[in-house]
Protein backbone atom coordinates (compact mmCIF):
# COMPACT_ATOMS: atom_id res chain seq x y z
CA UNK A 1 0.00 0.00 0.00
CA UNK A 2 2.87 2.60 0.77
CA UNK A 3 4.76 2.01 -2.56
CA UNK A 4 1.45 1.98 -4.11
CA UNK A 5 0.68 5.69 -2.83
CA UNK A 6 4.65 6.66 -3.46
CA UNK A 7 3.87 5.40 -6.97
CA UNK A 8 0.78 7.75 -7.03
CA UNK A 9 2.26 10.30 -5.63
CA UNK A 10 5.51 10.41 -8.03
CA UNK A 11 2.61 10.21 -11.06
CA UNK A 12 1.11 13.60 -9.67
CA UNK A 13 4.30 15.20 -9.38
CA UNK A 14 4.94 14.24 -12.95
CA UNK A 15 0.93 15.62 -13.97
CA UNK A 16 1.64 19.12 -12.02
CA UNK A 17 5.50 19.39 -13.44
CA UNK A 18 4.19 18.60 -17.45
CA UNK A 19 1.16 21.18 -16.70
CA UNK A 20 3.49 23.65 -15.13
CA UNK A 21 6.31 23.45 -17.95
CA UNK A 22 2.84 23.61 -20.65
CA UNK A 23 2.50 26.96 -19.27
CA UNK A 24 5.60 28.29 -18.26
CA UNK A 25 7.09 27.25 -21.83
CA UNK A 26 3.82 27.33 -23.95
CA UNK A 27 4.20 24.68 -25.47
CA UNK A 28 1.38 22.46 -27.06
CA UNK A 29 0.78 19.26 -25.56
CA UNK A 30 1.58 17.36 -28.43
CA UNK A 31 4.86 18.55 -28.69
CA UNK A 32 5.57 18.96 -25.25
CA UNK A 33 9.17 17.82 -23.80
CA UNK A 34 9.41 14.56 -22.52
CA UNK A 35 10.26 14.75 -18.41
CA UNK A 36 11.40 11.85 -16.53
CA UNK A 37 10.66 12.23 -12.82
CA UNK A 38 12.57 11.09 -10.25
CA UNK A 39 11.58 8.08 -8.78
CA UNK A 40 12.10 9.20 -5.00
CA UNK A 41 11.93 12.96 -4.98
CA UNK A 42 9.43 14.05 -2.54
CA UNK A 43 7.66 17.39 -2.75
CA UNK A 44 7.84 20.15 -0.57
CA UNK A 45 5.89 19.77 2.43
CA UNK A 46 3.58 22.00 3.84
CA UNK A 47 5.90 24.23 5.52
CA UNK A 48 8.16 25.85 3.03
CA UNK A 49 11.12 25.51 5.38
CA UNK A 50 11.67 21.41 5.64
CA UNK A 51 13.92 19.79 3.14
CA UNK A 52 12.49 16.85 0.68
CA UNK A 53 12.56 13.37 2.07
CA UNK A 54 16.03 11.21 1.90
CA UNK A 55 16.26 9.10 -1.04
CA UNK A 56 17.50 5.69 -1.02
CA UNK A 57 20.53 4.05 -2.74
CA UNK A 58 18.92 1.06 -5.05
CA UNK A 59 20.56 -1.45 -7.63
CA UNK A 60 23.57 -1.44 -9.92
CA UNK A 61 25.33 0.58 -12.98
CA UNK A 62 22.86 -0.38 -14.86
CA UNK A 63 20.10 0.55 -13.47
CA UNK A 64 19.39 2.18 -10.36
CA UNK A 65 19.43 5.12 -7.78
CA UNK A 66 22.78 6.66 -6.31
CA UNK A 67 24.19 9.80 -4.56
CA UNK A 68 27.93 10.85 -4.60
CA UNK A 69 30.20 13.89 -6.14
CA UNK A 70 29.81 14.99 -9.79
CA UNK A 71 33.12 15.16 -11.02
CA UNK A 72 32.87 16.02 -14.38
CA UNK A 73 30.42 17.00 -16.86
CA UNK A 74 30.59 17.03 -20.56
CA UNK A 75 28.85 18.45 -23.41
CA UNK A 76 29.94 16.83 -26.92
CA UNK A 77 28.02 18.63 -29.12
CA UNK A 78 24.93 18.88 -27.27
CA UNK A 79 25.70 14.93 -26.00
CA UNK A 80 25.91 15.05 -22.00
CA UNK A 81 27.74 13.04 -19.91
CA UNK A 82 29.08 12.88 -15.87
CA UNK A 83 31.94 11.21 -14.10
CA UNK A 84 30.89 10.14 -10.59
CA UNK A 85 32.42 9.19 -7.40
CA UNK A 86 29.42 7.86 -5.14
CA UNK A 87 29.80 7.73 -1.98
CA UNK A 88 27.90 6.02 1.56
CA UNK A 89 25.08 8.38 3.01
CA UNK A 90 23.95 7.01 6.28
CA UNK A 91 21.47 8.59 8.51
CA UNK A 92 22.72 8.68 12.22
CA UNK A 93 20.99 10.15 14.99
CA UNK A 94 24.24 10.73 16.86
CA UNK A 95 26.32 12.73 13.77
CA UNK A 96 25.91 16.52 12.96
CA UNK A 97 23.22 17.15 10.62
CA UNK A 98 22.05 13.60 11.47
CA UNK A 99 23.88 11.97 8.29
CA UNK A 100 27.32 10.72 7.62
CA UNK A 101 29.02 9.93 4.35
CA UNK A 102 31.63 7.81 3.94
CA UNK A 103 33.74 6.99 0.89
CA UNK A 104 34.82 2.91 0.81
CA UNK A 105 35.51 3.06 -3.26
CA UNK A 106 36.92 6.22 -5.07
CA UNK A 107 36.46 4.51 -8.47
CA UNK A 108 35.04 7.59 -10.87
CA UNK A 109 31.71 5.87 -13.22
CA UNK A 110 31.25 7.87 -16.42
CA UNK A 111 27.26 7.58 -17.81
CA UNK A 112 25.82 9.22 -20.35
CA UNK A 113 22.88 11.77 -19.96
CA UNK A 114 19.94 11.07 -21.46
CA UNK A 115 18.72 14.27 -23.25
CA UNK A 116 15.25 14.26 -21.46
CA UNK A 117 16.95 13.64 -18.32
CA UNK A 118 15.23 15.98 -15.14
CA UNK A 119 17.76 18.08 -13.51
CA UNK A 120 15.91 19.34 -9.90
CA UNK A 121 18.35 21.34 -7.20
CA UNK A 122 17.23 21.72 -3.70
CA UNK A 123 19.45 25.17 -3.09
CA UNK A 124 20.23 27.02 -6.34
CA UNK A 125 17.80 29.60 -5.70
CA UNK A 126 18.26 30.44 -2.08
CA UNK A 127 17.55 33.65 -1.02
CA UNK A 128 16.86 34.80 -4.74
CA UNK A 129 13.64 36.53 -3.79
CA UNK A 130 12.75 35.70 0.64
CA UNK A 131 15.53 34.21 2.14
CA UNK A 132 14.18 30.35 1.28
CA UNK A 133 14.97 27.37 -0.90
CA UNK A 134 13.22 26.55 -4.08
CA UNK A 135 13.27 22.84 -3.77
CA UNK A 136 13.00 20.50 -6.14
CA UNK A 137 13.81 23.57 -8.91
CA UNK A 138 13.26 21.78 -12.05
CA UNK A 139 16.23 23.28 -14.61
CA UNK A 140 17.34 22.42 -17.80
CA UNK A 141 20.48 20.12 -18.42
CA UNK A 142 22.05 22.25 -20.58
CA UNK A 143 21.47 24.92 -17.40
CA UNK A 144 22.71 22.85 -15.33
CA UNK A 145 26.04 22.36 -17.13
CA UNK A 146 26.14 25.92 -17.18
CA UNK A 147 25.75 25.79 -13.54
CA UNK A 148 28.36 23.43 -12.92
CA UNK A 149 30.95 24.54 -14.73
CA UNK A 150 30.70 27.95 -13.79
CA UNK A 151 29.84 28.75 -9.83
CA UNK A 152 28.25 31.89 -8.93
CA UNK A 153 28.29 33.38 -5.33
CA UNK A 154 28.41 30.53 -2.66
CA UNK A 155 26.21 28.09 -4.93
CA UNK A 156 29.13 25.73 -6.10
CA UNK A 157 27.47 22.65 -7.76
CA UNK A 158 30.50 20.67 -7.70
CA UNK A 159 31.01 20.64 -4.11
CA UNK A 160 27.26 19.55 -3.44
CA UNK A 161 25.96 16.06 -3.41
CA UNK A 162 23.94 14.44 -5.83
CA UNK A 163 21.21 11.64 -6.13
CA UNK A 164 21.13 10.00 -10.06
CA UNK A 165 18.82 7.46 -11.93
CA UNK A 166 20.45 5.35 -14.06
CA UNK A 167 18.17 3.33 -16.58
CA UNK A 168 20.06 1.31 -18.91
CA UNK A 169 23.01 2.33 -18.19
CA UNK A 170 21.94 6.24 -18.78
CA UNK A 171 21.27 8.88 -16.44
CA UNK A 172 17.93 9.82 -16.50
CA UNK A 173 17.45 11.91 -13.27
CA UNK A 174 20.10 14.09 -11.42
CA UNK A 175 18.88 15.19 -8.12
CA UNK A 176 20.83 17.32 -5.70
CA UNK A 177 20.75 16.34 -2.07
CA UNK A 178 20.21 19.21 0.44
CA UNK A 179 22.98 19.24 3.38
CA UNK A 180 21.88 21.64 6.11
Amino acid sequence: MKKALIILAILIIVIITDVVIMKRHAVAPSVQPTITAPTAVATPTETPSAAPEQLQESGDDVNGQHIGYIKNLTDTDGAYSMTINYVQWTSCKNCPDDYSLTNTNTKLRTFPIAANAAVLLQTYSHGATNGNFNWNQMVSLSDFAAIFAHPMNDYTATRLLYWITIKNGTVTNIVEQYQP
